[in-house]
């Protein structure tokens, strides 16, 4: 089953991700994805910079069970979860009321996080995956006009707190890591941590 895009800048289109999430519907029940690793292969990690009494926003969620795991990790957690695929959130949130979860899955695109949110909401902001989906290498021609509209939506939607966090899984590529070294090290009060 071929779930990958023709070009990376389908990683931008709703359709395209709604297209992905049938298709892995479709394809032998397996309907959940996770982008690099479950919670198993990052709790170490996550348990050390998500304390229990955090709200969390899991932006660019797909069909991933982090929430899920999180929740059933550190009970007390608060965790919202987003996704530009209004199917996805739909069948997330009907996972989650079936299993009597307390978790929310909203529709919104990651570009909009600022209208979407209320400032300084949230304590910690996971990304999964997403980073690396919506600045693909190929988006350099366009990735200023991107990272200026990304970026601030993640700060405005971050408490501005000691202990407010942006936690980012990816591949890290060297693009990648310029973007974010770039842009937060233009960023007062906020520090990298790489791990």
């Amino acid at each position: 089953m071929n779930i990958l895009p023709k070009n990376p800048s389908e990683f931008l289109d709703r359709q395209y991700w709604d297209k992905f999430f049938n298709k892995l519907k479709q394809g032998n029940n397996q309907q959940f994805f996770e982008w690099y690793g479950s919670f198993d292969d990052h709790r170490q990690v996550l348990s050390q910079l998500v304390p229990e009494e955090s709200v969390v926003l899991n932006i660019g969620c797909g069909t991933s069970l982090i929430a899920e795991d999180m929740l059933q990790a550190a009970k007390l957690l608060d965790i919202t979860s987003c996704d530009y695929s209004e199917q996805v959130v739909r069948d997330m949130q009907e996972r989650a009321t079936a299993k009597n979860l307390k978790l929310k899955y909203e529709v919104a695109d990651v570009f909009e996080l600022a209208k979407t949110y209320k400032q300084g909401q949230f304590d910690v902001i996971i990304d999964k995956g997403t980073l690396d989906a919506i600045f693909p290498e190929e988006t350099t021609g366009n990735i200023a006009q991107l990272r200026d509209k990304f970026f601030p939506g993640v700060l405005a939607a971050l408490a501005h707190r000691p202990g407010s966090k942006y936690i980012v899984v990816s591949l890290l590529q060297q693009h990648i890591l310029k973007l974010l070294l770039d842009y937060f090290a233009k960023q007062p009060n906020w520090a990298l941590h790489c791990y």
